[in-house]
C-alpha cells in the first residue's frame, strides 16, 4: 500500500474505505499521482483552526501562488483569531491587495471576532462554522477535516471531475 500523504499510517487508516476492487485501483491512482506530481505548500503544514480558516479563505479563486507570501504574511502580523479581530480593517485590506475579492478579507475579520465567544477558536461543530462569515460548506468540510480530523468530504469541482472520468470516462456530462 502506497503512505498516505502527511499522515501516520494509523491515522491514514481511519480514512481508507473498505476493501473494493474499484476503490482500492482509485486510491492507488490518485495516491500514485499524488506522490510524483503533488506539491508541498505551506498552508498544509498547521492544522490549528485560525491557520486552516486563513488558508482556505485566501485559496478562494485565487492561485497559490499568489497565496503563499501572503499567508505567510498574515500569519506573522496577525498570528491568532485574537490578532487579527482586533487589527485595523485598513491594515487588513492593504495588505490583502493583491488577492482579489475584498470581501473575503472583510469575512476573515468579522470570522475571527466571532470567535471571542468561543475562546478565540472554532469549535468542533459544523452548524457553529457555518455560522462564520464567508464559511460554507467546503470551508467547514476543510476545518473539520483538517483541524479536527473528522471524515469531513465536500466534493469540490476538481474532486468530482476526477471521481466521474475514472467512473464514467464514456459519459460526456
Amino acid at each position: 500500500m502506497i503512505e498516505f500523504p502527511s499522515l501516520m499510517e494509523e491515522d491514514a487508516r481511519r480514512y481508507l474505505l473498505p476493501s473494493n476492487p474499484s476503490y482500492d485501483a482509485l486510491i492507488e491512482t490518485v495516491l500514485t499521482f499524488y506522490q510524483d506530481w503533488g506539491r508541498r505548500f505551506v498552508f498544509r503544514d498547521r492544522h490549528d483552526p485560525y491557520s486552516v480558516l486563513l488558508g482556505e479563505v485566501m485559496l478562494q479563486q485565487t492561485q497559490t501562488s499568489r497565496v503563499v507570501e501572503k499567508y505567510r504574511y498574515f500569519l506573522s502580523e496577525w498570528p491568532s483569531f485574537k490578532a487579527l479581530a482586533r487589527a485595523p480593517l485598513e491594515e487588513i485590506l492593504i495588505a490583502w491587495k493583491g488577492l482579489g475579492y475584498n470581501r473575503r478579507a472583510l469575512n476573515l475579520k468579522k470570522a475571527a471576532e466571532k470567535t471571542e465567544a468561543w475562546n478565540w477558536t472554532i469549535p468542533n461543530d459544523r452548524k457553529a462554522m457555518l455560522t462564520l462569515p464567508g464559511v460554507g460548506k467546503a470551508t467547514a468540510a476543510a476545518l473539520l477535516a483538517f483541524c479536527y480530523q473528522e471524515k469531513s468530504i465536500y466534493l469540490e469541482t476538481n474532486i468530482r471531475r476526477v471521481l466521474l472520468h475514472y467512473y464514467f470516462p464514456d459519459q460526456t456530462d
